[in-house]
Formats: C-alpha cells, structure tokens, sequence
C-alpha cells in the first residue's frame, strides 16, 4: 500500500493512504489520513506498476467505503455520505460553502449566487458575493463527495471545475441534469 507515516509534534502519528480509483473520467485519487477521507482529485495518478499499489482488499477501510461509494455512484445508484468520515481542510467560509454544496442532492443543481444568498441569510455580516462562494467551491478537496460539480454560474451557466469541464459536463449529464 502507498502509505506514509507523517511525524508531527512530540509523539503524534498519523499515517496517509492514497488509493488510484479507475472511473469512467479516468483515475481518480483517493487519500486519507487516519480513519479520515480527506482528498478526492480527478486526473491524479498513482502508477498501478508501483510494487506498493494498493489492491483492493488491502485498502483502509475508509478508502474501501470510498470506492464503493464511487461503483454505486458511477453505475447510476447514488448513495447518501451520511456517515462517511471525511474532513476537508478549509478556512471558516470555505467550510460554510462546502457544508451547503454537500448538501445538494443528486440531480439537482444550485448556482454561486443562491449559495451566497444562503450564506448571507444565515449569517449578519451582510450581502455574500457569489465571485468569493466560487472561489471556495474551486478549492474544495473532495470531489464528488462534496458535489462542486453541481454549482452552476448564473442563469444555470456551466462554469468552470477543477477536474476540467470535460468532467463536470460528464458528471452532469451521468446525473440526468443536462441530455
């Protein structure tokens, strides 16, 4: 398995595993730290000749829930995160952002500026701009889990996405949102 064990302060370990999922929009990169999902990248490749490449039965066990989850997702069977482990590392309004896009159910699509009209709703600090909600959901670490690819500019514009348009425009389209 490609695991690296990461030392940090005093006796503190924690120990990272990175899996190569093989989809339909090609590999897709799994990493935990711990017990915890915290990367999901479209376009990253570990090399399946690796001697330590994982096989499948040898995965951590969050990472074997993650592949599932990817097969249901994939063979059209969307499946709830409810109970998936996952901690994506982000500033506050990152988090917030985030929080509302895991939030968007299958099929379903919100855009940058009823994010940011949520966000403003729920919180005193006034109006919320839907270039800044746009800039947070371009850096959030788990694709797919937290579906960014279901944000739409405005009037329902397909923007751009971090694991390239090609994908979001495949993701949409596997999900029944655009023929």
């Amino acid at each position: 398995m490609m695991c690296a064990i990461m030392e940090g302060m005093g006796s503190v370990k924690s120990v990272s595993s990175h899996y190569s999922y093989s989809s339909p929009l090609g590999e897709i990169q799994l990493t935990s730290r711990d017990d915890t999902l915290v990367r999901i990248d479209l376009g990253k490749r570990i090399s399946s000749q690796d001697p330590q490449a994982p096989k499948s039965t040898d995965l951590a066990p969050v990472l074997r829930k993650a592949c599932s989850w990817l097969n249901h997702y994939f063979a059209g069977e969307p499946l709830d995160v409810k109970g998936f482990k996952f901690t994506p590392d982000g500033t506050v309004f990152q988090q917030k952002v985030w929080e509302i896009v895991r939030h968007i159910p299958y099929g379903e699509t919100l855009t940058y500026g009823e994010i940011a009209r949520q966000l403003s709703s729920a919180s005193s600090t006034g109006q919320m701009s839907a270039r800044a909600v746009g800039q947070a959901v371009g850096k959030n670490p788990l694709m797919l889990i937290i579906p960014c690819h279901r944000v739409l500019g405005k009037n329902n514009r397909i923007t751009g996405y971090a694991g390239g348009l090609e994908a979001k425009l495949w993701l949409l389209r596997h999900e029944r949102i655009l023929q």
